[in-house]
C-alpha cells in the first residue's frame, strides 16, 4: 500500500478573514432570572425586561423554518 492515497481531505479552503470581530460579553450571576422566549428567539430577563443579545434572525432563515418544517405529528 506504499504510495497509495487511502485518506484524503475534501472540500475547499476559505479565504482568510482579516477582520476580527469583537463581541460584547455578559457575565450572568443570576441565571434563574433569564427565560428563553421563542417568539423573539432570545433570552429575556424576567425582572428587568431586557434581552440577552441583539441578534436578529435573518428573514430567509425565519421563513425557511416557518414554512418548510412539518410540525404535525401523526
Amino acid at each position: 500500500m506504499k504510495g497509495k492515497r487511502i485518506f484524503d481531505r475534501f472540500g475547499f479552503d476559505l479565504p482568510k478573514n482579516d477582520k476580527i470581530k469583537n463581541f460584547e460579553t455578559k457575565l450572568l450571576s443570576s441565571f434563574d432570572e433569564w427565560e428563553y422566549n421563542s417568539e423573539i428567539a432570545n433570552w429575556e430577563n424576567t425582572k428587568l425586561d431586557k434581552v440577552l443579545c441583539d441578534f436578529q434572525t435573518p428573514t430567509h432563515l425565519t421563513s425557511m423554518l416557518q414554512y418548510n418544517i412539518n410540525t404535525d405529528l401523526e
